[in-house]
């Protein structure tokens, strides 16, 4: 920023530039990381996976996968969500609380 009121014009502050995104009340650099991966996951696709934990910290085996980005089917024809709430459901069962 430049001070143009005297005889010669002075630098007298900075001014950041580019882009900026609010993110609920922040205001963040459109290079900030959460950015970039924001990003990545819309460009690449990303799949959600719930779990559910009961009172006793015991792990239920059906789970839920939701697709964003990805294709829905798999080389098979089959549905992508579907095949990993199966495996995911199956591994569960035989997980051990070490696991």
């Amino acid at each position: 920023m430049l001070d143009l009121t005297g005889d010669r014009p002075k630098v007298c502050d900075q001014v950041e530039t580019g882009r900026l995104y609010l993110d609920g009340n922040l205001l963040i650099g459109a290079m900030a990381g959460v950015v970039r991966d924001r990003i990545r996951m819309a460009l690449n696709g990303h799949a959600m996976v719930s779990v559910i934990v009961d009172e006793d910290d015991n792990v239920l085996p059906d789970a839920w996968v939701e697709l964003m980005g990805l294709s829905e089917r798999t080389r098979s024809g089959g549905e992508l969500a579907r095949q990993i709430e199966a495996e995911l459901s199956e591994f569960l069962e035989r997980a051990d609380a070490r696991t």
